[in-house]
C-alpha cells in the first residue's frame, strides 16, 4: 500500500488498487491485429471479360435506367460509342455486349445493385 508519499514508489499499488503507471506493462500495436478487414478486401468484385459475356442485365428498382455518355467520361471512363446505354422493358433490362467495352463493363459492374453481366 501506499505511504504518505505523493505517489507509490515503482511496482507499489496505488490507493485505487492500480499498479503505478510506470510498472504497467507496454503493448506494441504494431502488433495487435486489425479489428475487421478493409471493405476493398470484402467486397472484390469478380473479375470478368467482355468475351465471356453476352451482355450486361440492369436488376436495380428503376422502370428505365440511362447511363450517358456524360456520365462516364465524368467517371473518366471512355465510351464505345456517342449514344447513352439505356435498360427499359423495350429490351428486356439488357444492353448486348457490342454497345460496350471493357472499361464501361468494369465501371458498371462496379455497382453489382444495379448491373450484372450474364
Amino acid at each position: 500500500m501506499a505511504t504518505s508519499k505523493d505517489s507509490p514508489t515503482p511496482g507499489e499499488v496505488n490507493d485505487i488498487g492500480a499498479p503505478d503507471a510506470k510498472t504497467a506493462v507496454a503493448v506494441e500495436v504494431e502488433t495487435a491485429p486489425p479489428a475487421v478487414e478493409p471493405m476493398n478486401a470484402v467486397i472484390a468484385p469478380p473479375e470478368v471479360h467482355l468475351k465471356d459475356i453476352r451482355g450486361v442485365r440492369y436488376i436495380g428498382t428503376a422502370d428505365v435506367r440511362t447511363i450517358s455518355n456524360k456520365d462516364l467520361t465524368h467517371n473518366e471512363v471512355e465510351a464505345k460509342s456517342r449514344d447513352d446505354l439505356v435498360w427499359s422493358s423495350d429490351n428486356n433490362h439488357f444492353v448486348d455486349k457490342s454497345e460496350i467495352n471493357a472499361a464501361t463493363l468494369a465501371f458498371l459492374l462496379s455497382d453489382p445493385t444495379d448491373f450484372r453481366a450474364e
